[in-house]
């Protein structure tokens, strides 16, 4: 006879999901279980995260960019709202105010656009500069 595994003994595929983005995770949501903050306005309203939520949020998320990118995939698909939008207000003030020649070179994007596809992209989109 075949046992049936108990709830507790299933496994739940994470797929790109680091152990060690997994126990980061984890980390944030037992803390975030005592010591929630308020949700992070949009569009940010603050320079810096510490105005935004406590102390501890600030140390938490204080990581590279590269760990940040993992932890922010892993809290969407998991659908953690809280550490998401934390995780992308830390990367939307490293980038507020550079250029994109800068935001390329702080996260390491090679601009493979010629001169003249660039030009077009900034056209369509001005929007973004408002």
């Amino acid at each position: 006879m075949i046992e049936e595994e108990s709830e507790a003994e299933q496994e739940i595929p994470l797929p790109n999901v680091t152990s060690e983005v997994l126990s980061k995770i984890i980390e944030f949501l037992n803390h975030f279980a005592a010591n929630s903050f308020n949700p992070i306005e949009k569009p940010l309203k603050f320079q810096k995260l510490i105005d935004m939520v406590p102390e501890w949020y600030v140390q938490f998320i204080d990581l590279p960019h590269e760990k940040l990118a993992g932890l922010a995939a892993a809290a969407n698909y998991l659908d953690i709202r809280p550490l998401l939008d934390l995780v992308c207000a830390a990367l939307a003030i490293q980038i507020k105010g550079k250029t994109p020649d800068e935001i390329r070179s702080h996260f390491g994007v090679v601009n493979d656009f010629t001169p003249e596809e660039e030009a077009k992209l900034i056209e369509e989109h001005k929007w973004v500069e408002a």
